[in-house]
């Protein structure tokens, strides 16, 4: 196990959020999934351990593949993740929120280790 970054413990609370909305929010795979990863993104790169790196690199780049620039119906509340997400299907979803799942161990196996 490598140092954790002072921060890890804190950011971890973004990580436990999006479990849980893909969880129990309300809504299809598509929708919970476009709300847990904003809150996944609020992670900075920097703080996350090395073991869950992977993972959180993966859901971000599927999260945010299309840009809101390209979106046609562009809103003041629009991201890139809200721009991928309307264009996903629920089938290639599944497979990321399973990444969260994944990446919420990983990160908790770590700052767990350390207190």
């Amino acid at each position: 196990m490598s140092e954790l970054h002072p921060n890890a413990i804190y950011n971890f609370k973004y990580a436990e959020r999006a479990l849980e909305i893909m969880v129990v929010f309300p809504g299809n795979i598509r929708d919970r999934l476009r709300h847990a990863g904003e809150e996944s993104l609020c992670i900075p790169e920097e703080v996350i351990p090395e073991s869950a790196k992977k993972e959180f690199i993966e859901i971000r780049d599927y999260l945010t593949k299309y840009k809101t620039t390209e979106n046609k119906v562009t809103s003041f509340y629009s991201t890139d993740v809200h721009a991928t997400m309307a264009r996903r299907r629920s089938a290639s979803a599944i497979p990321i929120a399973r990444k969260i799942l994944d990446f919420h161990a990983k990160y908790w196996d770590e700052i767990s280790a350390k207190e």
